[in-house]
């Protein structure tokens, strides 16, 4: 897990010595953390040139992956980091409606339901097909149900 932290995070500052400042660690730290996990992988990810790190192609291909994974593993862990559980309701939300009906809402929402985050992408038109990183687009009830799912009214 090391080595993939060291890499998505070299591969977005382009250095490994600006990655071992964000990791707190020391720049051969993350050079063999990198060099083990291309041993692993049987595959160079990075080209050292005078300008700073390059992808080469495997490490293009897996830069955007991996940064989606941990980025969606940090909102997992953020669940339930205060102790508990946090559901997180991604709403896809016309503009027009979010200023003139949602918003003046939200903070009774939030009292009333306190386990619960508000995440919105802001669109400027309605789709009867979901967009994919929303769970409940705006006028559709098409929510991915889970553990301990429950009905808001």
């Amino acid at each position: 897990m090391n080595g993939l932290r060291a890499f998505e995070i070299a591969a977005r500052q382009g250095s490994f010595t600006r990655a071992a400042i964000e990791l707190r660690v020391t720049q051969a730290a993350i050079s063999q953390q990198i060099q083990r996990l291309e041993e692993i992988l049987g595959h160079q990810l990075f080209k050292r040139a005078w300008t700073g790190l390059i992808l080469t192609d495997v490490g293009a291909a897996l830069h955007p992956v991996l940064t989606r994974s941990l980025d969606q593993m940090a909102e997992a862990l953020a669940r339930f980091q205060s102790g508990r559980y946090r559901e997180v309701l991604h709403l896809g939300v016309v503009t027009t409606f979010a200023t003139g009906w949602l918003i003046p809402r939200l903070t009774d929402f939030e009292a009333a339901h306190p386990d619960v985050s508000l995440a919105s992408s802001p669109t400027t038109t309605a789709s009867r097909s979901p967009r994919r990183d929303c769970t409940w687009p705006c006028a559709l009830a098409t929510a991915r149900p889970g553990p301990g799912s429950r009905l808001i009214r």
